[in-house]
């Protein structure tokens, strides 16, 4: 039985993965002009740091939502084993907080003025 803070954790998870890969995707569709590398990285300020933060924050929201999906596919044998091991939401917010860290310190010298 989940809890209503545990279900907040994963609507709020899942949320964040949806914005991530909603937004990515509306940018690199607009940037018509780059192709490759440079499109995508066109989608995160053109710095590579922030599109891996992005990456990470998208890989934390589907990190946390792990034991309801195997849960609603009926495969209780890996959820238990994921449990056993690592607390998905734990595992999330470690994943998150990195993410964070280092899309803020970069935010703070892409903004520094030249």
């Amino acid at each position: 039985m989940h809890t209503i803070g545990g279900i907040a954790i994963n609507v709020a998870f899942a949320a964040l993965a949806a914005y991530i890969a909603v937004t990515v995707y509306l940018q690199y569709r607009k940037e018509t002009t780059l192709s490759g590398w440079a499109r995508w990285r066109a989608t995160a300020m053109d710095s590579a740091t922030m599109l891996w933060g992005k990456f990470s924050l998208f890989i934390a929201g589907v990190v946390a939502n792990l034991d309801l999906v195997f849960n609603a596919l009926g495969l209780d044998s890996v959820t238990n084993f994921i449990n056993q091991w690592v607390n998905p939401k734990s595992a999330a917010a470690v994943i998150a907080i990195i993410a964070v860290g280092s899309m803020l310190t970069r935010m703070r010298t892409l903004t520094k003025p030249s």
